[in-house]
């Protein structure tokens, strides 16, 4: 299920977390809705953390890019 969320109120991320302030809402909003996945072509702010779980208060968020998640939904979901 998609779900869209808005940005995250209050929430702080945690100090590992170093991005542009214009990325920091974007991360923090998907941490803080408890989302699994945060789909983004920004390999050069998110690079580092993509495709490495990230635990959160609700479980475990993984940020991939378009291509590689689709190929893992296609790998869970035969046609």
């Amino acid at each position: 299920m998609t779900q869209v969320v808005s940005d995250a109120t209050g929430f702080q991320l945690p100090a590992r977390f170093v991005l542009p302030p214009k990325d920091q809402p974007i991360l923090a909003a998907a941490m803080q809705a408890g989302a699994d996945f945060l789909i983004t072509g920004d390999k050069v702010h998110f690079g580092k953390w993509m495709d490495e779980p990230i635990a959160t208060r609700l479980g475990t968020l993984t940020i991939m890019r378009p291509r590689p998640f689709l190929q893992f939904l296609e790998r869970k979901r035969p046609l």
